[in-house]
């Protein structure tokens, strides 16, 4: 009985050390270099801003099915993506810098 109990309690244990190392692995991923899809970028920005699909194509007119596609797509063109940035109340910043002269375009 002992042993049932033990294996118990360390199966449920290992559960919870692997569920807050996943959860550690999901932030340090995120924040440790991965770079976000641009529509996970908007995916994310809408949770946060408790916006939904429908609301967020409203306000940048479109529709909610266009909208969509784009996000499942993520096919997004500039003029997408600064109107997606206003009404998400973000700032949108495209660089292209030139490796050589540190120039941007």
């Amino acid at each position: 009985m002992s042993i049932v109990i033990l294996h118990l309690f360390l199966t449920i244990e290992i559960k919870r050390i692997l569920l807050t190392l996943s959860s550690v692995e999901c932030i340090l991923y995120i924040g440790g270099g991965k770079v976000l899809a641009t529509n996970e970028k908007i995916r994310l920005l809408l949770k946060r801003k408790n916006i939904t699909i429908t609301e967020l194509a409203d306000k940048i007119d479109t529709t909610r099915q266009n909208l969509t596609n784009k996000l499942s797509r993520n096919n997004f063109n500039e003029i997408d993506l600064q109107k997606i940035a206003e009404a998400l109340d973000q700032e949108l910043s495209i660089v292209f810098k030139d490796k050589e002269s540190g120039n941007e375009l």
